[in-house]
């Protein structure tokens, strides 16, 4: 794996477990516990500097693909029409803007007459349950088609219920790699430790 994947405190755990290692290999034991130890701790390292690579990966991963799910609409055809020549056509956004709601819009570039227009749909689904529910607020009390309000606000919930389900795994995964950095954090500080008290001859393998 590339070193880019990792933080910088997870690349100090590398080297660090990695010089634990080396040191280990050369250490001269005599002690029968030591030499017993020693290969289940060599064992060990190596097991954690696989994992620390592998959570890194799997953050990398899991960071990516909630930022393409987020702005995925960006990236799709949408079947609309012009709304200043009512030309049908399937499109993928060329841009954005920004309404006085302050609710962020993709716009489109008809292929007919180049007009460049908005149509409704958010660059992010938190934008277009904004926009839906503006409208479904704005037109509650007045002619529109109750029957069509009805049918957003069911469109409504639907997304609003699906984008939930979807914030709650990521909040579930976001807090897992807390604790994986916590484990960082902890492993590192306790091989610095051991690091100090090798080099001061303050310790055998097994604390003897």
């Amino acid at each position: 794996m590339e070193e880019k994947y990792l933080t910088k405190e997870e690349k100090e755990l590398i080297a660090m477990l990695q010089w634990t290692i080396k040191f280990l290999r050369n250490f001269p034991a005599k002690h029968p516990s030591d030499i017993e130890l020693i290969p289940k701790m060599i064992a060990h390292y190596e097991t954690v500097e696989e994992l620390t690579f592998s959570f890194a990966k799997m953050r990398e991963e899991f960071l990516l693909k909630m930022k393409a799910d987020k702005y995925y609409l960006k990236d799709i055809y949408h079947d609309i029409y012009c709304i200043a020549c009512n030309h049908p056509a399937s499109l993928k956004s060329t841009g954005q803007s920004r309404n006085k709601y302050k609710i962020n819009f993709l716009n489109f570039t008809c292929p007919k007459c180049g007009a460049t227009f908005s149509f409704g749909i958010g660059v992010t689904v938190k934008d277009t349950l904004k926009n839906m529910e503006r409208v479904l607020n704005d037109f509650k009390d007045t002619e529109y088609p109750q029957k069509d309000l009805e049918e957003m606000r069911e469109s409504y919930e639907e997304l609003k219920a699906s984008e939930e389900r979807i914030d709650k795994a990521n909040r579930k995964c976001l807090a897992d790699h807390m604790k994986k950095a916590a484990f960082v954090t902890a492993f590192l500080a306790k091989l610095t430790i051991q690091k100090y008290k090798f080099l001061t001859n303050n310790k055998t393998i097994g604390e003897s």
